[in-house]
């Protein structure tokens, strides 16, 4: 077998979230979106402005229009893509992947989704919020993906930092640390 002959990558497909303070996107959120799912989404609205912008609106999943989305939380169109039963509610893993065009954020509707949302503008972004008051939000005129697949499953159960500023419940929630030890509420 001559496997040159059998074998093509394909062209490259790329696409693009926002491009000089424009988008053709929509966030989608679950008709059954928990509390910090929504909160996540508008989070995730709100980053992609200052960093980019565009104003991308957030909608219902029974009320998107055609077009590409980022779609927060577990629905029919994730499960389908990852062929895998929703997680339970307090699972804080998550997994953020592109199909074509539309990027999918998922993970428990506790914490797991909304810490999908803070590790896609971290990592795919570059935003990092240092202390409640010092947050690093990287400007861009456009941001291009073609393939973007992450997932991670915390390997402790319960994290915090023992310093004042970490008690903050949004710093908290953007950082992925969880453990308020009955101290504070915060989102998820």
């Amino acid at each position: 077998v001559n496997w040159t002959q059998n074998f093509t990558s394909g062209v490259k497909q790329e696409y693009q979230l926002f491009n000089q303070k424009k988008s053709n996107y929509q966030i989608v959120v679950s008709s059954d979106a928990s509390e910090s799912e929504q909160w996540a989404a508008k989070e995730l609205q709100h980053w992609l402005k200052e960093i980019g912008g565009a104003e991308i609106p957030v909608v219902p999943f029974n009320q998107r229009k055609d077009g590409p989305a980022i779609f927060v939380g577990y629905n029919a169109l994730a499960a389908q893509k990852l062929g895998v039963k929703e997680p339970a509610a307090s699972d804080e893993s998550f997994r953020y992947f592109n199909s074509g065009p539309d990027i999918f954020i998922t993970g428990g509707k506790q914490r797991g989704t909304m810490y999908g949302v803070f590790s896609f503008l971290e990592r795919e972004l570059g935003c990092r919020w240092y202390t409640p008051k010092v947050s690093v939000i990287p400007e861009r005129n456009e941001y291009k993906f073609s393939w973007l697949d992450r997932a991670e499953k915390p390997g402790v159960r319960v994290r915090n930092d023992f310093y004042f500023e970490a008690f903050e419940p949004i710093w908290a929630a953007r950082n992925r640390v969880n453990g308020a030890m009955s101290y504070r509420e915060q989102p998820g």
